[in-house]
């Protein structure tokens, strides 16, 4: 186009620069044009978008610009401005000086002042191939769905892959497409069969091909240039005249691929990784469609059955019972219906991983079978769950016998991997008999109920089922949902256990211990709520309005003048309080609302939750640097030894309870107190002791070096009132002459 003539004439000079000025910062490309279309002015865009400088164009007719397809629809445009109706914009493809094409949005006005067009060109490229990339999306979610329906449908499987090749060949836009099918369930004695539009026949491959790969890797694989391909070789019978690139994908199975589909085009580097998702996508439906057709048996065993351990699921179970229930209801038998909770499951899943887990509940399914007799049904109902039926017992007698069986097979160590676990199992225990009013699903919820009834009992344990078992139950769901309610009615009250010092009995702190003020129940202790609490995750904000409460009321105390300067109060934190990320801000407001210094603040903490939880020394840091106090609860159930805190930031321990009750008849714990107490103090540690009901166990921690005690002998956990009473007579003051915080 150089050497273009002239356009002088067209627009004045005066024009020119206020032109130039108007789309000095334009992204578009503003073209100014005679109604003849000749390009009276080109803005600066268009060396950016076409490649051309403006020079090079003014003086040009635009059509020399415009794909000979789009021509019409701008002409058209043009017209309509010049005529004056509303511009609407149209899509043009403008050629670049590199003789490639520009996808562009252009709109045209006509300027009636000066008498010409102008059009704006903008570059919608990226918007174009967005679109078409979300057109072809659809297109191909399109022959995924319908083929996915045609299957369900039960379309024949060989009409449905022929179907399948046909679509896929459009959709890739390939040569050859074919789907093979593994005769024999194993990449290495692959056999296969294509099936596509062109015929069906028979072939055995090499173990190199691009379609082998796929099965023995279970992944997608593309061949982007057989010349240059060193990895793979072609499959002979499936060769594409002219083929210089493919796509391989599996058609997954649980017990072996069920074959691969392969595409193949005449074009290099044909299939990339979106080809890869439509056709996996496509292998999906067919695999659906060859599980189908495996027979209705496999299914209905798949359906039935667990597919870790092969054994009986719960369905099948439940329907056995119930044929159970019938047989014994015709020839007067009894049944028995066991579960078995395996007590180490957690720990070994936690700490060695689902492999082990996986492999340690299959150990165990195959010991427990062992022990049982043909007719009996062995099934696994629960992750960790399994339920034994015994179609005809003559009484608990018989049952027995079958446990005890069992507690010897799991007294011998199960081999996972190269350990050995020593483990047990909480067995509860259903007896039934055919009838009206014996379901099967009654008698499983039964031994259920009786198996947590054995947990509670310990590890290893067994119970028989008993009607206060449901009872507890129900009750025990009242609660749970009673407690979504209690704090929006504000049922919780908090009551304060004194600490005293053990040198002179003078109280140094309380202990906030929740209650719940049940509306039917009366007022209820911790254990009969917080397990239900910690299960729902109401444990949190139950926590934090006990902390608040304890802030408040201690602070009341301190404001009345009860309260001794040094006096604190302790508050329980449990594990998923101490794994919220809100902790450490829900302390911070409650000193800040309550006034109360952090100093006079206890967190207490259990031996368990200190050293079971990953991170802890970090969270325990970040609580400790808002100047509260870190005591370790129940200290000695954990069986840590004190050097291993020294790692925490702690202040202080409570010596648990379980000590103390043994005390007199156990020298030896009077020795581990003593040397807990003289280790402690050595770390620069106070200590408690926990659960003191006597004088003389009173006498002995005192004797034995303990700072502070707590314990019934003291005094019970009481309201708040009721510890202020106690905190000003301590100081001689009159109770009435004061208002008691409530």
């Amino acid at each position: 186009m150089r050497g273009t003539r002239s356009v002088t004439g067209l627009l004045t000079a005066a024009d020119a620069r206020r032109m130039h000025a108007l789309v000095e910062g334009s992204l578009d490309m503003i073209t100014v044009l005679s109604l003849d279309l000749t390009i009276a002015f080109q803005s600066r865009a268009v060396a950016r978008l076409l490649g051309f400088s403006p020079s090079e164009l003014e003086g040009t007719k635009l059509p020399l610009l415009v794909h000979p397809q789009d021509l019409p629809r701008l002409r058209a445009a043009c017209a309509e401005a010049a005529d004056g109706i509303a511009p609407r914009p149209v899509e043009v493809q403008l050629r670049r000086l590199d003789g490639d094409w520009l996808e562009a949005e252009a709109l045209v006005r006509y300027d009636a002042h000066e008498g010409v067009l102008v059009v704006h060109s903008r570059d919608i490229s990226e918007r174009s191939r967005l679109d078409r990339r979300l057109r072809l999306n659809a297109s191909r979610q399109a022959v995924i769905a319908d083929l996915g329906t045609r299957a369900l449908a039960g379309l024949e499987v060989p009409a449905l892959v022929r179907e399948a090749a046909e679509r896929l060949r459009a959709a890739l836009e390939a040569d050859h497409v074919a789907v093979l099918r593994c005769l024999q369930r194993a990449p290495e004695e692959l056999v296969v069969i294509a099936q596509d539009g062109d015929g069906i026949y028979g072939d055995r491959p090499a173990m190199t091909t691009v379609a082998a790969h796929a099965l023995r890797s279970g992944e997608p694989v593309i061949v982007r240039d057989w010349d240059r391909e060193e990895r793979f070789t072609e499959l002979e019978s499936l060769h594409a005249p002219g083929a210089t690139s493919a796509i391989a994908v599996p058609i997954p199975a649980g017990g072996g691929p069920y074959g691969a589909i392969v595409a193949q085009a005449c074009t290099v580097a044909r299939f990339g990784y979106d080809d890869g998702v439509l056709l996996q996508a496509i292998a999906n439906v067919l695999a659906g469609a060859y599980t189908r057709i495996d027979g209705e048996e496999r299914i209905r065993h798949q359906a039935l059955h667990d597919p870790l351990t092969g054994l009986p699921n719960r369905t099948l179970f439940e329907d056995r019972v119930t044929r159970a229930l019938a047989s014994g209801a015709r020839h007067g038998r009894r049944l028995a219906v066991m579960f078995l909770d395996l007590d180490t499951f957690k720990l070994v899943r936690e700490g060695l991983g689902h492999s082990s887990s996986d492999v340690l509940l299959q150990t165990f399914a195959d010991r427990i079978g062992k022990c049982l007799r043909g007719e009996d049904t062995l099934a696994r109902v629960g992750a960790d769950e399994f339920a034994v039926l015994l179609p005809e017992v003559l009484g608990q007698d018989d049952v027995l016998r079958v446990v005890g069986r069992i507690k010897t097979a799991l007294a011998k160590p199960l081999l996972v991997g190269d350990r050995e676990i020593m483990t047990s199992a909480s067995i509860g225990i259903a007896l039934g008999q055919g009838g009206i009013g014996n379901e099967a699903g009654a008698l499983m919820r039964d031994a259920d109920l009786a198996m947590y009834a054995a947990k509670e009992q310990g590890p290893g344990c067994w119970e028989f089922f008993a009607e206060h078992m449901r009872d507890t139950a129900v009750r025990q769901l009242e609660l749970t949902s009673d407690l979504y309610q209690a704090i929006e009615r504000d049922e919780f009250e908090v009551h304060f256990q004194p600490l005293v010092q053990l040198s002179d009995d003078s109280i140094v702190g309380a202990e906030a211990l929740v209650r719940w003020r049940h509306p039917r129940h009366g007022l209820l202790m911790p254990g009969m709520f917080l397990p239900i609490a910690e299960e729902t995750g109401l444990i949190v904000p139950i926590g934090r309005l006990v902390l608040r409460t304890a802030c408040r009321t201690l602070r009341g105390w301190q404001q009345t003048g009860a309260a001794r300067p040094r006096i604190r109060v302790g508050v329980n934190l449990g594990p998923q309080q101490l794994s919220h990320p809100a902790l450490t801000e829900d302390i911070s407001a409650a000193l800040e609302d309550s006034g109360l210094a952090a100093e006079h603040l206890v967190l207490e903490i259990t031996e368990d939750v200190l050293l079971s939880r990953d991170g802890m020394a970090e969270r325990l840091a970040e609580l400790k640097a808002l100047g509260v106090m870190l005591v370790v609860d129940d200290f000695g159930t954990g069986y840590s030894a004190l050097s291993h805190l020294q790692r925490f930031p702690i202040d202080g321990l409570k010596i648990d309870k379980g000590f103390l009750d043994t005390l007199e008849e156990n020298a030896d714990h009077a020795r581990l107190i003593q040397g807990i107490i003289e280790l402690a103090r050595a770390l620069g540690l106070s200590t408690v002791a926990e659960g003191i009901e006597t004088e003389r166990q009173a006498a002995a921690m005192r004797s034995l070096g303990s700072d502070m005690g707590q314990g019934y002998h003291f005094a019970r956990p009481l309201p708040a009132a009721d510890v202020q009473a106690l905190l000003l007579a301590s100081r001689g003051a009159d109770p009435s002459d004061l208002e008691l915080t409530r």
